[in-house]
């Protein structure tokens, strides 16, 4: 199940979609491999049919109940058991504590005697006490993270009075102590200059050689009271400022909880006034665009691609291609294939498809572990590993031709290399890197050309290039896109949270459509632009 949010051609902000949700039936997508819309439901078999699956079961099986499709179950579950790749979820066996499919409750709860249809299990949860219980314990909670805030606020405020009035204090002492010293040296050398008037000549030169002692030790303690100050200032100075970083991040990190906390509150809330009780959690960590009209989609928890087509008019269709592992970063090789990192496996996968959008066939490469982005320049790939900190350039055969880990200085180049494009001309990659927050461009021989920092951009992800050149970077933490020229000059930030933006992980760019397209981090909506309307 995914949806997609679709374009606006009037307006640069385009509205939400609403959420396509259809069930299959299950006959024939195990039998035949093709998705073939249900028109009923069989009670006895438990399994959703199409109209010829019907016609036959009614003919051979006479006994068995059959609903129609306005009167068939409608809370569909979409998860696949992990034992029988092709069978759905349908059962939870409260005896086992443990979900099944129908060969699962045939085979391994065949004597269990408390096994249950999902559906019947979440009738009226959306009007369970549990579930309003947990979304008020949870405004409640974001209540207190307002006052945990606000408690926050109020002790960085404090703790700048406190740096003042000990800046004050010392300044202060200093003054008096300097004050009573020089009082206690003038009342010396009166006294001198009194008994010096009796015997002049004899303790001429001792007096000189006493005011010569005395500036010594006004000059000695002069030092030593700016040393103490000094220590002390430095002391004061790295006790604010590492009592601020940490307050600063406790803020920061409270933020993003009650912001998280928000968003979950108000989706959990959406889910119950529409009925909606099954809902995959997705990240939709890459999209990769094939065509003008076709929108590829790695999600790395469903362990699948999204296929996205017909996008240009108001009938979009959508498929899933079932993956063996967890897709990170997807690039287009040729107009009907992709390439596709599996950091957990470390290979890319190469997938070609079928006019229709069907897979034809699948090749890996074995890369090395931990590969996340990915490009294609040249029929050579791009892959970066964010455990290793390092880019590679390989042909299509998996042999590496070159590898970049140091600058000319001998430097790391990268912490956390997530994401890779390419400009147009093929004659820069561009890498961005999130422990750093950076955004570097460099040669194909490694020579870094420049490197794009900027308060606003906070854990940046995916980057994709238009046609000129402009680079466009997801900002996860700071919930905005940026727009760089191609020597990573910042433009400006392009989308924001005003726009519908928040954590965006994933872009992509169409060119004859002239569309951005933004995915959110665990959300299954994405957003479009059209970006000659901005």
């Amino acid at each position: 199940m995914a949806s997609l949010n679709s374009n606006d051609e009037k307006t640069s902000l385009t509205q939400d979609s609403d959420e396509l949700v259809e069930m299959y039936c299950e006959h024939c997508e195990k039998d035949e491999n093709k998705y073939v819309p249900a028109e009923g439901f069989c009670v006895d078999c438990v399994e959703y049919m199409c109209a010829m699956c019907i016609r036959f079961h009614k003919r051979y099986v006479k006994d068995h109940s059959i609903k129609d499709k306005d009167s068939m179950p409608q809370d569909f579950c979409f998860d696949k058991c992990s034992i029988h790749t092709d069978q759905l979820i349908k059962f939870y066996c409260n005896d086992c504590q443990k979900i099944a499919c129908s060969d699962c409750k045939s085979n391994e709860h065949n004597n269990c005697t408390n096994v249950k249809y999902l559906t019947t299990m979440v009738e009226g949860i959306e009007q369970s006490k549990e579930l309003s219980d947990l979304i008020e314990n949870m405004d409640t909670l974001s209540k207190q993270l307002d006052e945990t805030e606000n408690q926050i606020n109020s002790n960085i405020k404090s703790l700048s009075l406190q740096k003042a009035k000990a800046v004050s204090t010392i300044t202060k002492h200093k003054e008096e102590l300097f004050s009573t010293y020089k009082k206690h040296q003038q009342e010396i050398l009166d006294s001198f200059d009194t008994k010096m008037a009796a015997t002049i000549a004899r303790l001429k030169k001792e007096r000189q050689d006493l005011v010569e002692q005395l500036a010594v030790e006004v000059k000695t303690l002069e030092e030593k009271f700016n040393d103490e100050e000094t220590e002390i200032m430095r002391k004061v100075q790295n006790v604010t400022i590492a009592d601020k970083k940490v307050l600063n991040s406790l803020r920061d990190r409270n933020l993003r909880i009650k912001t998280d906390m928000e968003a979950l509150s108000f989706d959990m809330k959406k889910q119950r006034n529409i009925g909606q009780r099954f809902k995959l959690g997705q990240w939709w960590s890459s999209l990769c665009c094939l065509s003008d009209t076709t929108l590829l989609v790695a999600d790395f928890d469903g362990n699948c691609l999204f296929v996205f087509y017909n996008m240009k008019t108001s009938s979009k269709s959508s498929a899933q291609v079932e993956l063996s592992s967890c897709p990170w970063g997807i690039t287009k090789v040729e107009d009907n294939k992709v390439a596709v990192t599996f950091p957990i496996e470390g290979i890319v996968g190469l997938i070609t498809f079928s006019e229709t959008m069907t897979v034809t066939n699948t090749d890996d490469i074995k890369v090395g572990a931990w590969c996340c982005g990915i490009a294609c320049s040249n029929n050579n790939l791009i892959v970066s590993y964010f455990k290793s900190a390092q880019v590679q350039i390989l042909d299509m055969s998996g042999h590496v031709l070159k590898t970049f880990v140091n600058d000319s200085k001998g430097q790391r180049l990268f912490s956390n290399p997530r994401y890779l494009a390419v400009s147009p001309d093929n004659t820069t990659i561009y890498v961005s890197d999130q422990d750093r927050d950076t955004v570097t461009s460099m040669t194909f021989d490694g020579k870094v050309k420049a490197i794009y920092k900027d308060d606003q951009l906070s854990q940046p992800c995916q980057l994709t290039v238009d046609e000129s050149g402009t680079v466009y970077v997801c900002g996860v933490d700071s919930h905005n896109v940026h727009q760089l020229s191609s020597d990573l000059t910042k433009v400006k930030i392009l989308l924001d949270k005003s726009h519908g933006i928040n954590q965006p992980t994933s872009a992509a760019y169409c060119q004859n459509n002239n569309r951005l397209y933004v995915g959110m981090n665990r959300n299954t909506n994405m957003k479009v632009f059209n970006l000659s309307l901005e």
